[in-house]
């Protein structure tokens, strides 16, 4: 059952992660005047500095929930990034059609979920372990 539940964690935080990642480099390198633009407009203090954060925490924080490694690290500042999102769009109902908090909250979920289980037995550093494990032993 173990290599069951440590692949629907790797399943869950490859697909997470890579949406996290597509969403950040979206405001990192694509226009991150205009996704401060509309922090403005829901009223985000700071919204020219919050969307270089949130860019920031949802790129660099997917790729450490893709590797795996550092994943409750990470958990926390994403966690906080959906909590901010879900709370400014709280305005505009649930649906993401209407700019409503669907998105951040399933992806909060999600992160939470993972945070509570680790990050399961696939990752980089375990990985990496391994793989010099194997290669100090054909050495022998």
């Amino acid at each position: 059952m173990k290599m069951n539940e440590d692949l629907a964690v790797l399943l869950l935080r490859a697909v997470v992660g890579g949406v996290l990642i597509y969403h950040g480099q979206e405001k990192l390198f694509g226009g991150i005047a205009g996704f401060a633009g509309y922090l403005k407009h829901l009223g985000v203090p700071a919204p020219e500095l919050s969307a270089w954060l949130s860019g920031l925490t949802e790129f660099c924080g997917g790729i450490v929930l893709v590797l795996g490694t550092g994943l409750r690290i990470a958990a926390i500042p994403i966690l906080i990034n959906m909590l901010v999102a879900v709370w400014s769009s709280r305005g505009n109902g649930f649906s993401v059609l209407k700019g409503g908090m669907e998105y951040p909250t399933v992806i909060g979920v999600v992160v939470l979920a993972l945070l509570l289980a680790g990050p399961g037995g696939f990752t980089i550093a375990k990985l990496i372990k391994s793989m010099k494990s194997t290669g100090e032993s054909t050495k022998s």
